[in-house]
Parts: C-alpha cells; structure tokens; sequence
C-alpha cells in the first residue's frame, strides 16, 4: 500500500526523529552501539 503524500510522510517520520534524543539513555543500547552504527569506528 502506497501513501498518497509520500513526501508528507517522509516529512512526519523527519519531524518525530527530530524529536528523539540524540543519544541512548538505555544501558544495553549504549553497549551495543558501536556494533549497530560501524561509522562510529571510522570517524576519530
């Protein structure tokens, strides 16, 4: 099923990241960061 507004829908997903903290407040999720997001390794 496709959205009739996609780009209305992209625009909610974008405002409610937006709103989320940019770091995890959840032990087992900051332990397993840097495994979920390999980026983080590269970047100094």
């Amino acid at each position: 099923m496709t959205s009739p507004l996609p780009s209305l829908h992209l625009a909610m997903l974008l405002a409610l990241w937006q709103k989320l903290p940019p770091d995890p407040t959840d032990p087992e999720v900051q332990r397993n960061i840097a495994i979920t997001q390999p980026l983080l390794w590269l970047i100094p």
